[in-house]
């Protein structure tokens, strides 16, 4: 083959030879210099290719001097093997209970990815990226005992680090021997004195009235009479999905186990341990004041076990639901928000949809803006025109059910706004929020063992005139100084002094209450307060809002 091959060699140069006129020679010289040529060696890339273009580096992304451009590697690779630092900086002083906000600090000579929380060895998934690290612990998920803690820190190496380990001891369940029960009324709640301040629902179904509030020989005078009956009865259930929307709380299952309770179930004809009501007004009852529904049926879920987290949840406005802030051991709802609205010139129509001498009318929705307060005139005494009629215990009965938009002494002793009760303790338990935690009166022990009364953080705004809301429907309403010095910019000639509206305020902070008006006391239980100054009472929850707070007026579907 190598002979055949170059004859067929010689046989193209030939040709070519004779199309050159070269000599033999000549040929021979030619073809040793193309050969010498072509067999000199391509240059070699970093990764040993002839010819290649690859770009030498580490290519593991783990590496500390990782590079990413680099498509060879090299093996030069070098690693962070330097484990973090971490140190829990959360001090306990005692117990903890409910959600614990554990603190700790980490560093790294290259980065932290993450901190997490470790329960008795256990991983939690709970987890934080960012300075400061913290972690949320939600320990009414777990039964009341001591726990070992840690936190482990991971680094982008892959490197860990697991805290010194600390020891906390949850106690969740309160502690019954520390609270006063209250007096068994043998089924005659009428005008009574409270003094349990537990706050477990739980403890008001199994106490010596066995869950058993109501009261009877009740004047109502809307409706003229003197014999109505307050029926109110507390027990426990565990409760599953139910249909919120339809009201349809049929599917839970009654327990006298307080251990499987999910919730205390109140069923109430909304009718209170207390005389009520006022004379109504209009023809035919058409006017601010109708006659109190004494067929009226609410039936509350009070969550057990509630947890406070760091988020308020406001109480929703949509009529003609009743949404309520709380719930008294009455039976009777508290309904703190305004259905009156800044709304001049309506004259026709109904009389309690017109609007007053002050510019405000009733049956405003959320679309509204510039709601009045109803129960201002406890704030401000002697506030002129209010939209609102109201009996003694600022309750009414508009359109059939009868509720509270404000407390002053249902259920405590009738110096409460003034005075601590005679015991010497806090105010007592009068009911319960939407998110199972309780309502107290207006007086509570603090956490420097303090006897306290509670005081409103909310202020108004200090200026002369209200700012405009941009999607108020009726304009801003006018203050006394607006009249005085812009009469002819308003559509009402009435001025309302700041206060008068739910828009007129804002949380400061300058009293001892949270924006939902609630405080821990002495024994750690957080609960909210009333107030004689905005909000009055909670106007959100830190809980979990359970639905059957609200209801259809008058009566369920």
């Amino acid at each position: 083959m190598g002979l055949t091959y170059t004859r067929y060699e010689m046989k193209v140069i030939n040709t070519s030879l004779a199309f050159f006129n070269l000599s033999p020679w000549e040929i021979l010289f030619i073809v040793l210099l193309v050969g010498f040529w072509s067999c000199e060696e391509e240059p070699k890339d970093c990764a040993g290719v002839s010819g290649g273009d690859n770009i030498c580096g580490c290519t593991d992304s783990l590496a500390i001097n990782f590079d990413n451009t680099a498509t060879y590697d090299d093996e030069s690779c070098a690693y962070d093997t330097t484990p973090p630092n971490i140190t829990i900086t959360f001090i306990a002083e005692g117990s903890v209970s409910e959600m614990v906000s554990i603190s700790c600090i980490s560093t790294d000579n290259e980065s932290i990815e993450k901190v997490e929380l470790w329960i008795n060895g256990v991983a939690t998934s709970i987890t934080d990226t960012t300075e400061p690290y913290t972690l949320e612990w939600n320990t009414t998920l777990y039964e009341d005992g001591s726990y070992v803690i840690t936190v482990r820190s991971y680094d982008t190496s892959g490197n860990v680090t697991d805290s010194d380990p600390i020891t906390l001891t949850i106690e969740n369940s309160p502690d019954t021997s520390i609270y006063n029960s209250n007096p068994d009324m043998n089924g005659q709640f009428f005008d009574a004195v409270l003094v349990n301040r537990n706050p477990d629902c739980r403890a008001y179904s199994m106490d010596a009235n066995d869950g058993d509030y109501g009261s009877s020989l009740i004047s109502d005078l809307s409706n003229g009479i003197s014999d109505a009956v307050s029926d109110v009865h507390i027990d426990l259930v565990i409760a599953s999905n139910w249909n919120a929307s339809a009201y349809d709380y049929d599917n839970v299952t009654l327990t006298n186990d307080p251990e499987l309770a999910t919730h205390c179930r109140m069923i109430s004809n909304m009718i209170p341990n207390h005389t009520f009501g006022v004379a109504v007004t209009g023809p035919g009852g058409d006017g601010w004041v109708k006659a109190i529904d004494h067929s009226d049926i609410e039936v509350t879920y009070i969550p057990v076990d509630p947890v406070r987290t760091n988020t308020p949840t406001d109480t929703p406005r949509n009529p003609p639901t009743y949404n309520f802030d709380g719930i008294l051991l009455n039976g009777v709802g508290i309904s703190m928000n305004s259905g009156f609205c800044y709304n001049p010139g309506v004259t026709t129509g109904p009389q309690h949809l017109q609007s007053n001498e002050a510019g405000n009318a009733s049956g405003c929705g959320p679309q509204n803006s510039w709601f009045e307060l109803p129960a201002y005139t406890i704030w401000h005494h002697g506030a002129e025109n209010m939209a609102a009629v109201f009996d003694s215990y600022f309750a009414h009965g508009y359109e059939g059910t009868y509720h509270y938009h404000a407390l002053t002494h249902p259920l405590q002793e009738d110096t409460d706004q003034t005075q601590p009760p005679a015991n010497g303790d806090g105010s007592p338990v009068i009911g319960f929020a939407p998110d199972g935690f309780p309502i107290y009166g207006h007086w509570f022990i603090d956490a420097n063992n303090q006897l306290v009364k509670a005081e409103s953080g909310y202020e108004t705004y200090a200026t002369d005139s209200r700012t405009p809301i941009a999607t108020a429907l009726h304009g801003t309403p006018p203050t006394p100084w607006d009249i005085a010095n812009n009469p002819g910019a308003f559509a009402s000639d009435f001025g309302l002094e700041m206060g008068r509206y739910e828009e007129d305020w804002y949380f400061a902070g300058t009293g001892n209450l949270d924006e939902c008006n609630g405080a821990y006391d002495v024994n750690g239980d957080y609960g909210y307060y009333i107030t004689d100054k905005y909000p009055f009472t909670p106007p959100c929850t830190f809980g979990a809002r359970d639905p059957s707070f609200g209801k259809k007026s008058p009566t369920l579907p």
